[in-house]
C-alpha cells in the first residue's frame, strides 16, 4: 500500500505529464515518454526535469543541517517541540509517512 506522500508525489507526476502532453482541455494528448525519461539529464536524452520525491528529500537534508548548525533559530525550536521534544534531531524516531 503507497503512502500519502507517494500517492501525493504521483498525483504531481500525472499533472505535470497532463499538462506537457495534452492539447487542451477537452482532448487528450498522448504521453511519449514517462516522467522518469524526463527527468534524466540533458546531456542523457532527458528534459532534466527534477525528480520531485530525490528534491523533497534533499530539502528535507537541507532543513536537517540547519536544524543541527543552529539549533537556537526559531525553525529549529519550533520543530524540535513538534516532532522530537524528548531527544535530539539526530536520535528521533523516523514518522510513518516517509518512503
Amino acid at each position: 500500500m503507497l503512502s500519502i506522500a507517494q500517492l501525493f508525489l504521483q498525483r504531481i507526476k500525472s499533472n505535470c505529464g497532463t499538462f506537457l502532453w495534452q492539447k487542451s482541455s477537452s482532448k487528450r494528448g498522448i504521453h511519449w515518454c514517462t516522467w522518469s525519461e524526463l527527468c534524466q539529464l540533458k546531456n542523457d536524452g532527458g528534459m532534466g526535469f527534477r525528480d520531485f520525491g530525490k528534491f523533497n528529500i534533499a530539502l528535507l537534508a537541507k532543513q536537517g543541517w540547519r536544524i543541527l548548525s543552529n539549533p537556537g533559530s526559531l525553525v529549529a525550536r519550533l520543530l524540535r517541540a513538534k516532532y522530537f521534544p524528548t531527544s535530539t534531531f539526530l536520535q528521533a524516531s523516523l514518522g510513518s509517512s516517509l518512503f
